[in-house]
């Protein structure tokens, strides 16, 4: 059998999950803060993509937005630490749902 490398971190997540308040307009997904290390989301939607921006405005194919296609999940990798940074969310419908946790 084979050992995996893992990292453990002393922290609590937080939950953030919501919904696309006005479908076409980005909102903050969490605003920065100095103790968050990362995030994951889940796109719930079975139709419909997500887009995320760390640092900036989430906008489809736009620079600096990642798009969550339905029903994936984004965690944010383990050698990057979100130090004082937003996160932004787009969804093109009003109400599409997700689960997000921040820690």
């Amino acid at each position: 059998m084979a050992n995996f490398p893992v990292q453990l971190n002393n922290t609590v997540s937080s939950d953030i999950s919501g919904s696309i308040a006005s479908g076409g307009t980005a909102q903050n997904l969490f605003t920065s803060s100095s103790n968050q290390i990362g995030f994951s989301i889940h796109n719930l939607d079975l139709n419909n993509d997500l887009w995320i921006n760390i640092g900036g405005t989430a906008a489809p194919f736009t620079a600096g937005s990642m798009k969550i296609p339905p029903l994936a999940l984004y965690e944010t990798p383990n050698n990057m630490i979100l130090v004082s940074q937003s996160v932004s969310i787009y969804g093109l419908m009003t109400g599409q749902i997700f689960t997000a946790k921040k820690y």
